[in-house]
């Protein structure tokens, strides 16, 4: 999987590769909650609710981005800025 920062908020993110061959972000850290495994670059997503294999379980960061979000068919501009600083916690840059 490669790493990289999410465009919106800054936070890492890893990147691997749905069974579709579509690129999926995800949290960098293994969550006992997560519902994604990921193997050899490509991830298995485990209804929740449902019984999960053991070993290192994965969230789509799209789940828990904090930055601000791009509404559908719109052309605003919302991405920050790649020099832009991390902001671990805002949950409203507007305010």
């Amino acid at each position: 999987m490669d790493s990289d920062r999410c465009q919106f908020c800054r936070a890492p993110i890893l990147w691997a590769t749905s069974p579709e061959g579509r690129p999926i972000p995800l949290d960098p850290c293994p969550r006992s909650d997560g519902n994604i495994d990921v193997e050899n670059g490509v991830t298995h997503t485990w209804p929740l609710g449902k019984r999960r294999p053991r070993g290192d379980r994965y969230v789509n960061h799209f789940a828990t981005c904090v930055g601000p979000k791009k509404k559908k068919g719109s052309n605003d501009e919302t991405a920050v800025s790649p020099d832009a600083p991390v902001q671990p916690g805002v949950t409203d840059p507007a305010a």
